[in-house]
């Protein structure tokens, strides 16, 4: 039979598929179908999957469109009526292409939701995920999970990188935070991230690599890592500080590199001081009989419910018991803070006869256990709320880390009303911290002066607060000899030779400031002369020997006593309260304290803690899943970058 004179008969009405537009049976044998196109034969096997990839492979773009007036035509010649089914357009040919504004708006959000949510890449291949975007957009074909691993991600790694870039880039001064993590697949990683105040007075955080180390974490092999980041990024010239643990191989990598200052993490301090609280004798073994009474109630499903109908009927809130973590001693706290909240509860419930009968070595804790465990809330607890402001991201840090020091000092003081054993917690916390942070002390209280918050530095002694701003005097004249030269530059006619003699030189002590200060607070502009107006006679004549009349008698100052009245002046301004932003006050001040402005902006933007990059430890929990122990290094790169820093 040929191709031209193959009978074809409509499908049955129950064939609801857009395929059978272009597709009819062969007459007289319902296996098999007919093309109405091409009038290719094929076999029927009960589904359309056969004839939806016939037309795809063999009838797509133009050729497609051209022919779908003729099948149309056909089908309704054949019925001798209209033909009702769908034409070949709205089947086929209005798929969106993947250019076209509408696809790659999709194609983004759906590479924003694997960012953000943390979703594998495979999810774009998922049949339910599939189903729900076939239902939001019919005519959009989604990309294979290669394309966002392999082409969207990175692409958009690239954009986030380059922005972050051009912002360091504007910046003069940045800080970097590091820490190394292992994920559940035993890889070895280093995070850093970056910290610097912006031209808005704003300080940015950003994620800047999440990087396999492969090698041992020697401090050699750390301060390259470090050493590499800073020229790929490109702020070698922007004076990086470090902040880190206080592990031996930081200190070395701190040495290596040359970032100067190098912060310990304040809140790994307080950690290793803490720890060394729950090694006391009678403080270990009150948190062992605690965390007897706490494993008891989570692992029992009996006692659990026990304890919540205690709490109802006690009217105790309905919380569950918290479990102590080895590697984080505030989970200590809290689980004894927990306790003593749930006490009466827990007292209760261990009297109920089928508890009683389940473990008989439960008992509840003395009235001597109780008190010492209040004791140790109550000494502790001011570390916790120490850790908790150490980790704040949204305000400077290192400007508190001083006055607290300084705090945790004298709260850590023991006096006769304490206990043995709160007397003992005392100094083996005042001790640990005595050894610490002795050769950064003078940046922390520097930092700390130029908080409008701290300025008063109320912990120190009239001397140390004098040596302060001194150092900053000093400091502020180092940073800006650019700018002493070009005020006192001999190239400029304008400044008369007994201007140039000007008092320039470093002072040597605290007190040569106070000498050299001038009793005039304002900013005095350089002596000037005229300049010549061609429209004016006078000015023809007199110009060259006639000077100004705003400047005649004003005398261009030094840098020294410019820095000597700003941080007289800075010193007079009130207190900022401690619910301030100290950033919205330079802010508003800047143009007030020019020089003063830049130094806080090279003070303030250094954190206290290395939180940030220790943070990033939980996300890349997320993201290196069991489904995903196989994801490449520069995959997880990429997507803690874009998870952190993309929004």
């Amino acid at each position: 039979m040929a191709e031209n004179t193959v009978a074809i008969t409509n499908p049955p009405a129950k064939y609801k598929s857009k395929v059978w537009v272009n597709f009819g049976f062969l007459k007289g044998d319902n296996t098999k179908v007919v093309c109405r196109i091409c009038k290719t034969i094929i076999k029927f096997c009960g589904n359309t999957t056969n004839l939806n990839t016939h037309l795809t492979r063999h009838h797509s773009g133009d050729c497609l469109n051209s022919s779908a007036k003729t099948a149309s035509s056909t089908c309704g010649e054949v019925q001798g009526r209209q033909c009702q089914h769908p034409t070949i357009d709205s089947a086929f040919q209005n798929k969106l292409s993947r250019n076209s504004k509408r696809a790659t708006e999709i194609t983004d959000s759906v590479t924003r939701f694997i960012i953000q949510d943390l979703q594998p890449y495979s999810v774009v291949e998922d049949k339910g995920f599939k189903h729900m975007l076939s239902i939001l957009e019919p005519r959009y074909t989604i990309p294979g999970r290669h394309y966002f691993a392999d082409t969207a991600v990175p692409q958009l790694y690239k954009s986030v990188k380059d922005d972050i870039q051009l912002q360091l880039r504007e910046t003069s001064r940045v800080a970097i935070t590091s820490d190394g993590w292992t994920s559940n697949s035993t890889q070895s990683y280093v995070t850093i991230t970056v910290h610097f105040i912006n031209d808005l007075w704003e300080l940015c955080s950003f994620v800047l690599q999440t990087r396999e180390m492969a090698e041992s974490h020697t401090g050699s092999n750390l301060a390259q890592v470090l050493l590499e980041a800073v020229d790929e990024w490109q702020i070698k010239d922007k004076q990086p500080a470090l902040v880190s643990d206080n592990a031996s191989n930081m200190i070395l990598a701190g040495r290596e590199t040359g970032f100067t200052p190098h912060v310990g993490c304040f809140a790994h301090t307080l950690n290793l001081a803490s720890q060394k609280v729950m090694k006391i004798t009678a403080v270990s073994k009150l948190l062992a009989r605690v965390k007897r009474i706490v494993t008891f109630f989570r692992k029992s499903t009996k006692a659990s419910t026990i304890l919540k109908d205690k709490q109802v009927l006690l009217g105790l809130p309905k919380h569950r018991l918290k479990q102590d973590v080895c590697t984080r001693w505030n989970s200590a706290l809290d689980m004894l803070d927990r306790v003593l909240e749930q006490q009466a509860a827990i007292v209760a419930s261990l009297l109920e006869k089928d508890l009683r009968s389940r473990d008989k070595d439960i008992n509840t804790l003395s009235e001597a256990d109780i008190t010492l465990a209040e004791d140790i809330v109550k000494v502790l607890t001011p570390m916790k709320t120490a850790t908790t402001v150490m980790s704040d991201e949204q305000l400077p840090t290192l400007s508190i880390l001083s006055p607290l020091y300084h705090q945790i000092l004298e709260d850590m003081t023991p006096d006769s009303n304490d206990s043995p054993t709160v007397k003992n917690i005392k100094i083996a916390i005042n001790q640990d911290l005595q050894n610490r942070y002795t050769n950064v002390m003078d940046v922390f209280n520097r930092a700390s002066a130029l908080d409008p918050r701290f300025k008063s530095l109320p912990f120190l002694t009239e001397g140390e607060r004098h040596k302060v701003f001194y150092d900053l005097t000093v400091e502020v004249e180092h940073n800006n000899t650019d700018l002493q030269s070009t005020l006192a530059s001999p190239m400029d006619p304008a400044i008369s030779d007994d201007t140039s003699n000007a008092n320039t030189s470093t002072a040597t002590d605290p007190n040569q400031i106070s000498s050299n200060s001038s009793s005039d607070d304002s900013f005095e502009s350089p002596r000037k002369v005229c300049k010549i107006d061609p429209t004016c006679a006078l000015s023809q004549l007199f110009g060259h020997k006639f000077v100004n009349s705003e400047t005649s008698n004003k005398k261009t100052k030094s840098l020294l006593e410019r820095a000597t009245d700003e941080v007289a002046n800075y010193k007079k301004e009130p207190s900022l309260s401690l619910n301030s932003n100290p950033l919205n006050w330079w802010k508003e001040h800047s143009t007030l304290f020019p020089l003063l402005s830049n130094l806080a902006n090279q003070y303030l933007c250094i954190p206290a803690s290395s939180v940030p990059s220790e943070r990033v430890f939980s996300t890349a929990g997320d993201i290196i899943t069991a489904k995903r122990s196989c994801l490449k290094p520069k995959h997880v790169d990429e997507l803690i970058f874009l998870k952190k820093n993309y929004s």
